[in-house]
């Protein structure tokens, strides 16, 4: 719903983030469709997160993007537990 869908595929967890080669245009994908400013805030951490594991330096700019829109939408941006392996 509302790019939470692309988003939310790219950022289970850092190893698997890495290894998947559409993650990047997933992340693009999220951020040109309609949603909240929470979803667009994670997808610009999570490409900050890739350029700078990529040795882009230039990525920080995304990192400040996602800073005001997780601000306006109550999302502080900490990052989330991982799910509890059964």
């Amino acid at each position: 719903m509302f790019g939470e869908t692309r988003c939310g595929d790219t950022s289970r967890d850092g190893a698997g983030r890495a290894r998947r080669p559409d993650a990047q245009a997933d992340l693009e994908e999220s951020l040109s469709l309609d949603g909240r400013k929470w979803v667009h805030a994670r997808s610009h951490l999570e490409l900050g997160k890739l350029a700078l594991k990529a040795g882009n330096k230039a990525a920080a700019v995304e990192l400040r993007a996602a800073i005001p829109l997780a601000e306006s939408d109550n999302d502080p941006l900490r990052p989330r537990s991982p799910s509890p392996v059964k």
